[in-house]
C-alpha cells in the first residue's frame, strides 16, 4: 500500500511539474522551493536530511524555511555557536531533531534531547544554551501575531 501511494504521489507531483524526488532515508520528499501546498489535500514529508539541504537561512532569518500552510511556518534552526533568537510575535513549537542541549524558557533550564517538545507562547523570551555541535530543531510558528491566548 505504501509503495502505491507513494507512486499516486509521484505522478500527482510530476503532473503538475512540481520536482518530486525520493528521498534515501525516509520515502517521498519534495522541492519546495516548487511544490509549495499547491493540493492542499495531500500530506507533505520533509526529510531531517532534505531540511538540511534546503539552507543557509535567508537574510534577515535565522531559520531555513520550509513549509508555509494557513498561519502556519515550519522551518529548521540550526543554531552555531550561541542562540541569537529574541522573543516572537507568534507562538511556536519546537521539536528537537538532532543533538542535545538546554532550553531557557524565561525562567528556568531544561535538558533537551532528540524528540523533546516545547511549546513557547507569543512574546516569551526563551534560548537554547549549552548545545552539542550540529544541534536543530523543528520550528513550527503558527497563529495570530500576539498568540493565540489572545484570540
Amino acid at each position: 500500500m505504501i509503495a502505491a501511494m507513494r507512486r499516486i504521489l509521484a505522478q500527482q507531483c510530476a503532473a503538475a511539474d512540481h520536482g518530486f524526488t525520493e528521498s534515501d532515508d525516509a520515502g517521498i520528499t519534495y522541492n519546495l522551493e516548487i511544490c509549495h501546498m499547491e493540493n492542499k489535500h495531500l500530506a507533505q514529508h520533509i526529510s531531517f536530511k532534505r531540511a538540511q539541504s534546503m539552507g543557509p537561512p535567508p537574510e534577515g532569518n535565522l531559520a531555513v524555511p520550509i513549509l508555509s500552510h494557513g498561519s502556519m511556518d515550519a522551518e529548521l534552526y540550526s543554531p552555531i555557536v550561541s542562540d541569537q533568537q529574541k522573543p516572537h510575535d507568534r507562538d511556536e513549537i519546537y521539536v528537537v531533531a538532532q543533538g542535545e542541549g538546554e532550553f531557557f524558557n524565561g525562567e528556568s533550564v531544561i535538558n533537551v534531547i532528540p524528540g523533546s517538545f516545547i511549546f513557547v507562547p507569543a512574546g516569551t523570551q526563551h534560548c537554547f544554551q549549552n548545545f552539542t555541535s550540529g544541534f536543530s530543531v523543528w520550528v513550527i510558528l503558527y497563529g495570530p501575531k500576539g498568540g493565540e491566548s489572545n484570540v
